[in-house]
C-alpha cells in the first residue's frame, strides 16, 4: 500500500511510461490498455506501473466518489480473461480532501507481451501506443529470457527431433484469428515463424517449436510428450482392483482431447426421473455434467506436461475419480485453495481461454462445486500430495425437493407460482421469481414483492412503463413511499382475493380458481379502456389468477433492453429459459447492489436479431445440450407504452440452432465470423473488407468505428437466417472477393452444414460438387472452366458446363467417369436442387481451393453480384 507521501507525489508529478491519470470511472477499455501497457513494461523498469482513477491530467482531484462496484470492476480485470496473459494488480482506495480515488498496481509481467483484446498496448515516455513488430519482437526476447514455464520452453528430445512440418497449420491459423486482433492481422507480413514466435509457440534460439505449440496444434503431441494423454477407465464396481469394462486412451491435440472427454461425460452420466411437485416430474442426472467438465479442464489446465503420467478420468459406480500429475503450484496450498491460483502452464491457460474452454480464470472449481451442491451430489474430495492432485465427485445423493416458497395463507397455490405455462411473460417472471426468492430465502411472497416494489421505486426511479402502463408503479399520481403502499395494498387484496373477482379457468394456467381483472396496469400487452382484448365469447380484456398477475409482476427484474423496447426469452427448453433470465436477475441485482443502477439492464446488442444470435451463441457455450435435442429459441422485442402495445418476435428454429452450434463448435468459425461481419450495414459507416473494420468517412478524415457501435448495425445474414431466406449468393459472393484479395479461407464445410442443416441437400450432392471442383482446379483448362462456370444461369448451361468436363475426364481417365447419369438424375436434378445452387457451391469450393494454392486466373469480369433473395 502507497504511503501518503508515495501517493502525493504520484498525484503531482507528469504522466509518464509507469503513471497514467484519469477522471473517468468507468472507461474500462482505457483501463484495460493501460494495466496492459504496464505489464509489458516497455521500458524494461522492472517496476510497477500506476493507474489513478479519479485524478486529472495537471494533477488536481476530480472530486469523485470511488463504489464499490468500480473497484470490483478494477480487479476483475485480473482475470476476465481480455487481458492475456493474466496481469499481476492489486487495487486500493484512497479517500483524500478533495475526493476519493482508485489506485490500480500493475506489476510488470514475466511472460511479455501481454495483449488487450488482442493488441499489444505499451508506453513510450507518456504516451499511449499499439507496440509495432520491432517493439513486439523485443518483448518476445525478454519473455524468453523471463519465463521459466515448462509450456514456453522449446520442445527438444534427445531422439526426436521437432519442427514446423509437426504442427497442424490450419490449428494455429483458426487460434491466432481468436487470439490477434484482425487489424494486426491484416497488417502483418511476418513469416509462419515469426507468427509462431510471437504466440509463444516457437523459440527460434533453438529453431523449434515450443511444448505449448505441440500440446495445442501437434499432429502427434504424444510422440514428443508421452504422459500428454488422458487414461479413461469405466469400472463395473467400486472397487480400483475391478476388471474396467472400458478404457481408452484419449490423446491429440489439446482442443480433440476436450472434445472426446465431453462424450465420456456423457456416454457414463444417467438420469433418473424424480418427483418435483404435485404430478410434476424431473430428469436429474448422476452428475452435473458442467461440473464434470470444469473439473477435468482444471486438471488438463495445471498438469505437469513434463512428466509421463497422464491425466486419469476414472468412473465407478459410485463415484468419479479426476487425478493429474504436478501437485498445487506457486502461492496455491491445501489451505487457500481454490481462491488462490497460480499457473504452472500460463501459456496453455491463455490458449483454453481464447479457444472459449474456459470462460473466467480461478473461477471453474468453485462453479463446479456450486452446481455439484444443485444437483444433490456431495461436496468434492480434493486430496493434494507433492506431485499429484485427485478430486472425488460422490453420486447425487436422492433428497426430498422443497418448495421454493410455503403457503401465505390458504388463497396461493405455490406450485401454479413456477408452474412451465409457455406464455414467454409469465414463464419469465416465474424464473425471475424463483431467482429472486433464492436471494431472500425464507420470507413469504408478500416480502418478495415489498422488496422488488423498493427496486422499481428507490433504483428504478418507477420506470417500467414499456411493461405496466398506469401501474401502481408507474402511475404519475403516487409519489414514492406511496407507490409501495398502493402496490402493496393491490397484491395484499389478491392473496385475500378481496380484489373484484370471478370463478372461472385462467387462460394462462388453464386451472379452475378465482379470476382477477388483467390490462395494461398488471399485465404485458393486454387491453386497457382505449385498447381493448376481445377473448372467449366476447369478454373484454382478459381475467387471470392471482398467481400469474404476481409472476407478471417479476417479469422486469428479469428482462433486458435491446435498443429502446424490452426483450424477454422464451425456448422450447425450460432450462434454456432458466439460464437466460437467472443471469439477467443477477446481473440486475449486482449493478443494484453496486449503487449506480439505471433502470432495466440494457444489451450492448441494440439490434434484436444480432442479440438473440449472441444469446443463443452463449446459451451453446455455456449450457449442455444434446445435439439431438431440437432447440427452439424465440426473442419477444416489446413495448407496453404508448397509445397502443407493440410486439416484433424473431425466432431461432430448431434447424437453424443445430446448424448454428455445428459452426460455432467447428474449426472453421474464425471464416463464419468474418463472412458475418462484413454483412454488418449502417448509413454512416463503411466496411473495409481488407482492413477488416468499420470506418466513418469525411472529407478531413477517416474515424474507426467501436466494437460496441457494431454490435447495433443493422446484419443481413442474420436476419435472413432467422426468416428462413437463402444467404447462399452472399456466401459465394464473400468467397468470391476473399479470392480476389487472396485471403485464405476455409468456407466449403460451413456452406455444406448450411446445406445440409438448412436446405436438406444429400451428402452424396455435396461430395460430388467437391470432386468436380478438384478436377476443377487440377486441370489446366480451369481458367476456362471457372469463367464457364461463373456464367451458368440455367439448367442447360450447367449441363453443358458438366459434359465439357465429363468428356475432358473420359478422355483421361475413361474407366472413372466423373459423374454417372443416374448421379447426375440422383443428386443434381433432385426436387428442390436447382442448377443455380450447385453452380454456388461449386464456386466456393473452386475459389477456396485455388486460394489456398495461390492460384490466380484471369476472370472475365471482378465481381460477382448478389442475388436478392
Amino acid at each position: 500500500m502507497l504511503t501518503n507521501e508515495e501517493l502525493q507525489a504520484l498525484i503531482a508529478a507528469p504522466e509518464s511510461d509507469r503513471l497514467e491519470k484519469t477522471e473517468s470511472l468507468n472507461n474500462t477499455d482505457k483501463f484495460s490498455e493501460a494495466i496492459c501497457a504496464f505489464a509489458n513494461d516497455m521500458a524494461g523498469h522492472r517496476q510497477p506501473g500506476y493507474l489513478l482513477i479519479g485524478v486529472k491530467d495537471y494533477g488536481t482531484l476530480a472530486g469523485s466518489k470511488i463504489s464499490d462496484q468500480t473497484l470490483l470492476t478494477l480487479a476483475a480485470m485480473r482475470t476476465n480473461g481480455t487481458i492475456l496473459p493474466q496481469p499481476a494488480l492489486t487495487v486500493e482506495r484512497y479517500a483524500l480532501s478533495g475526493g476519493e480515488i482508485a489506485v490500480v498496481t500493475v506489476q510488470p509481467s514475466t511472460l511479455p507481451p501481454v495483449r488487450y483484446k488482442g493488441n499489444i498496448h505499451i508506453r513510450v515516455g507518456p504516451r499511449k501506443a499499439i507496440a509495432n513488430e520491432q517493439e513486439e519482437r523485443m518483448l518476445n526476447e525478454r519473455r524468453g529470457a523471463l519465463a521459466l514455464s515448462f509450456d514456453v520452453q522449446p520442445c527438444q528430445n534427445l531422439d526426436k527431433e521437432c519442427s514446423v512440418d509437426d504442427l497442424s497449420i490450419l490449428l494455429f491459423e483458426a487460434y491466432r484469428v481468436a487470439a490477434v486482433s484482425s487489424e494486426v492481422i491484416a497488417a502483418s507480413q511476418r513469416s509462419l515463424q515469426e507468427q509462431l514466435t510471437s504466440l509463444r509457440f516457437f523459440s527460434k534460439r533453438f529453431d523449434c517449436p515450443t511444448n505449448a505449440a505441440v500440446i495445442l496444434f501437434g499432429k502427434d503431441p504424444r510422440f514428443f510428450l508421452l504422459g500428454n494423454y488422458v487414461q479413461y477407465l469405466l469400472f463395473p464396481g467400486t472397487s480400483i482392483t475391478d476388471i474396467p469394462i472400458n478404457q481408452s486412451e484419449i490423446e491429440g491435440d489439446l482442443a480433440y482431447i476436450i472434445r472426446e472427454i465431453e462424450l465420456r461425460i456423457r456416454t457414463v452420466n444417467t438420469t433418473v426421473l424424480r418427483q418435483k411437485s404435485g404430478w410434476q416430474e424431473e430428469l436429474v442426472p448422476d452428475y452435473p455434467e458442467w461440473a464434470i467438465r470444469e473439473l477435468l479442464l482444471n486438471a488438463l489446465m495445471h498438469r505437469d506436461f513434463a512428466s509421463n503420467t497422464p491425466v486419469r478420468f476414472y468412473v465407478f459406480t459410485d463415484r468419479i475419480e479426476i487425478g493429474n500429475p504436478g501437485g498445487l503450484y506457486g502461492e496455491s496450498n491445501p489451505e487457500n485453495f481454490p481462491n488462490v491460483n497460480a499457473y504452472r502452464n500460463p501459456v496453455i491457460a491463455e490458449a483454453m481461454k481464447i479457444l472459449g474452454f474456459v470462460n473466467r480464470y480461478g473461477y471453474g472449481v468453485r462453479r463446479a462445486k456450486e452446481l455439484l451442491f444443485q444437483n444433490g451430489n456431495p461436496e468434492p474430495v480434493f486430496e493434494f500430495s507433492s506431485g499429484y492432485v485427485k478430486v472425488t465427485i460422490g453420486k447425487r445423493r436422492e433428497t426430498v425437493p422443497e418448495k421454493p416458497i410455503e403457503r401465505t395463507g390458504s388463497n396461493i397455490n405455490p406450485d401454479w407460482l413456477y408452474q412451465r405455462t409457455g406464455d414467454p411473460f409469465a414463464d419469465t417472471g416465474a424464473w425471475a421469481l424463483e431467482v429472486f426468492q433464492k436471494e431472500h430465502p425464507g420470507e413469504d411472497i408478500l416480502k418478495l414483492i415489498n422488496r422488488l416494489a423498493h427496486i422499481y421505486v428507490d433504483y428504478w426511479d418507477a420506470k417500467i412503463h414499456p411493461f405496466f402502463l398506469n401501474s401502481t408503479i408507474t402511475q404519475p399520481a403516487f409519489k414514492g413511499e406511496k407507490k409501495i403502499e398502493e402496490t402493496l395494498k393491490y397484491f395484499k387484496g389478491l392473496l385475500e382475493e378481496t380484489e373484484e373477482n370471478k370463478e372461472g379457468y385462467c387462460r394462462i394456467l388453464g386451472q379452475k380458481t378465482k379470476l382477477f381483472p388483467a390490462g395494461r396496469n398488471n399485465h404485458i400487452l393486454s387491453g386497457s379502456g382505449t385498447f381493448l382484448n376481445y377473448h372467449h365469447a366476447f369478454e373484454k380484456g382478459i381475467m387471470l389468477s392471482k398467481e400469474v398477475l404476481i409472476r407478471i409482476f417479476f417479469v422486469p427484474l428479469g428482462s433486458v433492453f435491446v435498443g429502446n423496447r424490452v426483450a424477454v426469452i422464451n425456448s422450447n427448453k425450460t432450462e434454456i429459459e432458466k439460464w437466460f433470465v437467472k443471469r439477467i436477475v443477477q446481473e440486475n441485482l449486482k449493478v443494484i447492489g453496486s449503487g449506480n443502477p439505471e433502470g432495466v439492464l440494457k444489451s450492448p446488442y441494440s439490434n434484436p436479431a444480432n442479440a438473440l444470435f449472441e444469446f443463443v451463441k452463449e446459451c451453446i457455450y455455456s449450457l449442455d445440450i444434446p445435439e439431438d435435442d431440437s432447440v427452439e429459441v424465440s426473442l419477444y422485442h416489446f413495448t407496453n407504452f404508448g397509445a397502443s402495445p407493440e410486439i416484433s418476435l424473431y425466432t431461432f428454429s430448431a434447424r437453424l440452432f443445430k446448424f448454428y452450434r455445428k459452426i460455432l463448435k467447428s474449426d472453421f468459425k474464425a471464416d463464419w465470423q468474418r463472412f458475418i461481419r462484413s454483412y454488418y450495414r449502417s448509413k454512416e459507416a463503411t466496411y473495409k473488407e481488407q482492413d477488416d473494420a468499420f470506418v466513418i468517412e469525411s472529407k478531413k478524415e477517416v474515424t474507426p468505428v467501436s466494437e460496441e457501435t457494431v454490435k447495433g448495425f443493422y446484419n443481413s445474414i442474420y436476419l435472413k437466417l432467422l426468416n428462413d431466406q437463402d444467404i447462399r449468393s452472399s456466401m459465394t459472393a464473400w468467397c468470391h472477393r476473399q479470392y480476389l484479395q487472396q485471403r485464405p479461407f476455409q468456407f466449403y464445410h460451413i456452406a455444406s452444414l448450411y446445406q445440409t442443416f438448412l436446405k436438406d441437400m444429400k451428402k452424396e450432392t455435396l461430395e460430388k460438387i467437391e470432386r468436380i471442383a478438384d478436377l476443377v482446379v487440377g486441370n489446366d483448362k480451369r481458367n476456362r472452366w471457372l469463367n464457364q462456370l461463373r456464367k451458368v444461369q440455367s439448367d442447360w448451361k450447367f449441363r453443358n458446363f458438366l459434359i465439357d468436363i465429363i468428356e475432358d475426364n473420359n478422355s483421361k481417365n475413361g474407366k472413372e467417369p466423373v459423374i454417372t447419369l443416374k448421379e447426375y438424375v440422383e443428386y443434381f436434378q433432385a426436387d428442390g436442387v436447382y442448377s443455380r445452387e450447385i453452380r454456388d457451391l461449386m464456386l466456393i469450393s473452386i475459389y477456396e481451393k485455388l486460394c489456398d494454392k495461390g492460384i490466380v486466373e484471369e476472370l472475365d469480369t471482378m465481381e460477382v453480384p448478389e442475388e436478392t433473395e
